[in-house]
């Protein structure tokens, strides 16, 4: 491994800022999120993606929660003769 892929993928002893790509509500969560990972000292540069990930999804939860607390699990169906699961439950 070169010295270059070391330093870049070693321990990181602060946490990054938010990649510029994240939506606000993932901002939202590396901000929470990236200072404990750092804390916990096993948190690398390998890692940033990986958690950039984590807080997409987390913040994609949270939209897709507060939509189904709002408009109910289950919607009429097409034909009018029932429910069915709300689209967002398949996300």
């Amino acid at each position: 491994m070169t010295k270059k892929l070391i330093e870049d993928y070693g321990i990181l002893t602060d946490a990054p800022p938010a990649p510029d790509y994240l939506s606000d509500g993932a901002r939202l969560e590396w901000q929470r999120i990236a200072p404990a990972a750092v804390a916990l000292g096993t948190f690398s540069g390998c890692d940033v993606r990986g958690l950039a990930l984590c807080c997409e999804a987390l913040a994609q939860e949270a939209v897709l929660r507060e939509v189904l607390n709002l408009e109910g699990y289950t919607i009429q169906s097409g034909t009018g003769d029932g429910s069915k699961a709300h689209p967002a439950c398949r996300l």
